[in-house]
Order: structure tokens, then C-alpha cells, then sequence
């Protein structure tokens, strides 16, 4: 059997062997905590890159779209100057006519 002195002092070792221990596991801890929170950060970041991605797919595509019926628009707007031409064209031939014809 050992002396008491050697059993306080054993169990005063494992005592600190077990306080250091513990220290450790709390700083693998706080460590795992801070890896998670950068997982979770990073999978936010990626996810807000990929909707902001697809959005700017979708506002480059709908900016598309505006150009395209904006360009209908003008098409449109010339061919009626054109028809508004004509017709006072036709117009003017007609009563040229008449005089001619009067």
C-alpha cells in the first residue's frame, strides 16, 4: 500500500493531467465551433453567390427581352411614318389628278 503523501500527490497529477486535458477538449472544441460557424458562413456565401448569379442571368435576360420589344416598337413606328407617307403621297397624286383631269 502506498503512503498517503503518494497517494495525494498521484491523484494530484491526474487531477492536473485531467485540468489539462480539459483545456485541450475546450479549445477543440471552441475550434470546432469557429470551423462550423465558417462552414455555415461559407454555405451562405455560396448560396447568396448562386441566387445572385441567377438573378443576374434573369435581369440579363429580361434586359434582353426590353431591347428586343423595344426594337418592335421603333419597327412598328417606322413602318406607320412609312404608311402615313404613303398616304399622303396617294393623296397628293389623287388630287393631282383630279386638277389634271378637271
Amino acid at each position: 500500500m502506498k503512503p498517503l503523501k503518494a497517494l495525494f500527490n498521484e491523484a494530484l497529477c491526474q487531477t492536473m493531467d485531467a485540468q489539462e486535458n480539459l483545456t485541450a477538449y475546450s479549445k477543440q472544441v471552441e475550434e470546432s465551433e469557429y470551423s462550423l460557424k465558417a462552414v455555415k458562413i461559407l454555405k451562405e456565401d455560396t448560396a447568396s453567390n448562386a441566387l445572385y448569379s441567377i438573378l443576374a442571368k434573369v435581369k440579363s435576360h429580361l434586359q434582353s427581352q426590353c431591347q428586343r420589344i423595344k426594337d418592335s416598337f421603333m419597327f412598328i413606328e417606322r413602318h406607320i411614318e412609312e404608311g402615313k407617307r404613303e398616304k399622303q403621297a396617294i393623296s397628293n397624286i389623287q388630287k393631282n389628278t383630279k386638277q389634271l383631269l378637271c
